[in-house]
């Protein structure tokens, strides 16, 4: 995800991460203004004109004695997807600094199929098992489950079913950057389902945002 700083003057400000779930805390910095100013600073969306809400208020500090400056932001449930603007003006020097950071929504990235497991006869009914990956990245909310579907390449009489293993680590598909849902797929072929070698295509769709 791209960041930039704008700056008036030789004023700055930034936020200690690029993209942030919802409910966690923005911590902001900045320097270049006088010592002992009183710097205003609002977080605006720029991806839509929907800015009602009251953590987009201004809100005030001062400068320390370097014209350095400290303060916070918390991103609410509302700003899952959006492009934020902090801008921070010196209210004596008339400085301003601008720097753009999002709270961007999970978006299905890759999907792993992994090994298959059980071997399926030629003229009976047998079942095979494969472990099907959806990667993540992003970092916001909003994600319970991911639903596959094989789109193409079953063979005959063969049916799929997609069950939910649980997985761990980080984002877990939920909250945190990136992150993963595992689900279990399971081919079960018929007596008539004619012998060979198939290719099959799985896609995701995580039920919120994006897909795969």
């Amino acid at each position: 995800m791209m960041v930039h700083t704008l700056a008036q003057g030789a004023a700055w400000v930034t936020t200690d991460l690029p993209d942030y779930p919802p409910g966690s805390v923005a911590q902001i910095t900045g320097g270049g203004y006088q010592p002992g100013e009183t710097v205003e600073l609002q977080v605006l969306r720029i991806d839509i004109n929907e800015n009602s809400g009251p953590e987009h208020n201004p809100w005030q500090v001062t400068a320390d004695a370097d014209g350095n400056l400290t303060t916070t932001w918390f991103v609410t449930p509302d700003e899952s997807g959006a492009t934020l603007q902090l801008t921070a003006t010196g209210l004596s020097s008339g400085l301003v600094a601008q720097h753009i950071f999002t709270d961007a929504n999970y978006n299905i990235s890759s999907i792993s199929i992994g090994s298959q497991s059980g071997t399926p006869t030629y003229g009976t009914v047998g079942s095979a098992g494969y472990p099907i990956t959806n990667f993540f990245t992003g970092s916001g909310g909003g994600v319970t489950s991911v639903t596959n579907l094989v789109t193409a390449g079953l063979p005959a009489g063969a049916t799929a079913v997609f069950s939910l293993v649980p997985t761990t680590g980080p984002g877990n598909g939920k909250t945190g950057v990136g992150g993963a849902f595992t689900n279990k797929l399971t081919l079960t072929t018929a007596t008539g389902t004619p012998a060979g070698t198939y290719t099959i295509t799985v896609v995701g769709n995580d039920n919120f945002n994006g897909h795969a």
